[in-house]
């Protein structure tokens, strides 16, 4: 028998790799500790989690699932979503096991009944698949086929012909389909409509992007839009992106990224060697010379506070010469030192991210205090730069990262950029 179940757990871990049984055991034991634990599903991924989780000494009180309440798997019952109600707050614990395509409407039942995420319940998978696509990108890197548009998703009425068109750019928290979680340039678009503000928003927020390739995208791809605003909220993935800050040349190419230089590296590994013409040169005498070498621009010395100080400003000056109004928002995020980290919420970020550590601040802010607190300092010197470092400082439990927010975070900036963007809307309409 102990041979079985060792073939099982092996045969487990190659299927679900991802799953936070093995990915996160510690924090699963931690949520689960003197609680029920309730499986929703009665697929076989749901079938296949309750048998590895009971061979770890996890016992599993009851599946959920909307069609089959009242039959039995394995002699334990199957109850409704709603049956949870009944039991007293804090009792149990929920891991959806379902397909990732069926997070949303998963997350969604339970959001609904006023349970907590990462509080009552958990996704199986460490990082549930999102509904948007990559795909490379000859100047930004990599983008992502969102919608119908390359690289944005659209919200707010686009037939009416007098809305005002506003672009959104940024990372991934700005980004509207991060995760399924509603981003906030959907709760500004709910919010304009709501007070009567005919507007389109064309949210661009890519995840991992940096203010580099937000400069980019706007000279590319948002001048040819005409937008009446563009907004850019961001500067976490200037003082935190990849590669990492202890990484020498992070700032040395602030417009390449590390992807380019792997495909490049690829093509010149893979067509070089067999004298074929490489598709970037097209002069003999260079091939016969075989020079491979690829120039990726002059380096620079910039600190990451200065290359987003100045990012922003070019970004400012650009839009300004097309009559475009520009406005950024400098974001929070949860070590910069202003938000107060409870012990819940720590044990929450280790399961999340891996970079999210108990010590958070010394490891993971301290080293930037410097680069926060020059932003901070510098902006205040120009009227289209906002200090959002401290929206959350009165807030708990609006991350669920050192740096991702639940919907109530994204509502909460959304209402702060709405404060910023109304006396701007009402003198473009008059």
């Amino acid at each position: 028998m102990h041979s079985e179940n060792e073939n099982y757990i092996q045969a487990f871990k190659r299927r679900y790799p991802d799953s936070i049984a093995i990915t996160r055991e510690s924090y699963l034991m931690e949520r689960c500790n003197q609680k029920k634990v309730l499986v929703y599903g009665v697929g076989q991924e749901a079938i296949d989690l309750y048998r590895y989780l009971s061979m770890k000494n996890f016992e599993i009180s009851c599946f959920i699932d909307e069609m089959h309440a009242g039959e039995q798997i394995d002699s334990i019952s199957v109850i409704s979503p709603i049956d949870t109600v009944y039991e007293s707050p804090g009792s149990f614990f929920i891991i959806i096991a379902k397909p990732d395509v069926q997070y949303a409407a998963s997350r969604k039942v339970f959001l609904d009944i006023g349970l907590i995420e990462d509080i009552d319940f958990t996704y199986h998978s460490e990082v549930p698949l999102t509904k948007e696509a990559k795909c490379y990108d000859v100047t930004l890197s990599y983008n992502r086929a969102i919608g119908s548009i390359e690289g944005f998703e659209v919200f707010g009425n686009t037939e009416d012909p007098n809305a005002k068109l506003i672009v959104v750019l940024g990372g991934s928290t700005t980004e509207s389909v991060y995760l399924f979680i509603k981003g906030w340039a959907q709760y500004l678009a709910e919010l304009l409509d709501r007070n009567h503000f005919s507007a389109i928003i064309y949210c661009g927020g890519i995840a991992g992007y940096s203010s580099s390739q937000e400069l980019l995208k706007l000279i590319r791809d948002v001048l040819p839009m005409k937008p009446d605003i563009v907004l850019s909220y961001s500067g976490l993935n200037d003082l935190y992106g990849y590669p990492k800050p202890t990484e020498k040349i992070r700032n040395g190419r602030p417009f390449i990224t590390h992807f380019q230089v792997e495909f490049i590296d690829k093509i010149i590994k893979k067509l070089a060697p067999t004298h074929e013409q490489l598709p970037v040169m097209h002069d003999l005498m260079w091939q016969e010379n075989g020079n491979t070498t690829v120039y990726f621009g002059l380096k620079n010395k910039k600190t990451a506070s200065e290359l987003w100080l100045d990012n922003t400003r070019i970004m400012h000056a650009i839009s300004k010469e097309f009559g475009i109004t520009f406005l950024s928002f400098f974001q929070p995020f949860a070590f910069n030192g202003f938000y107060k980290i409870s012990n819940i919420q720590t044990i929450l970020y280790n399961r999340k991210s891996p970079t999210c550590i108990v010590d958070g601040y010394e490891k993971w802010g301290k080293p930037y205090s410097d680069d926060v607190a020059k932003i901070i300092r510098e902006i205040k010197k120009y009227d289209y730069i906002f200090d959002f470092s401290r929206i959350f400082e009165e807030c708990e439990g609006v991350y669920f990262d050192a740096s991702h927010v639940y919907e109530r975070g994204n509502v909460i900036i959304a209402n702060n950029i709405y404060e910023v963007l109304l006396p701007v809307l009402k003198g473009i309409i008059k």
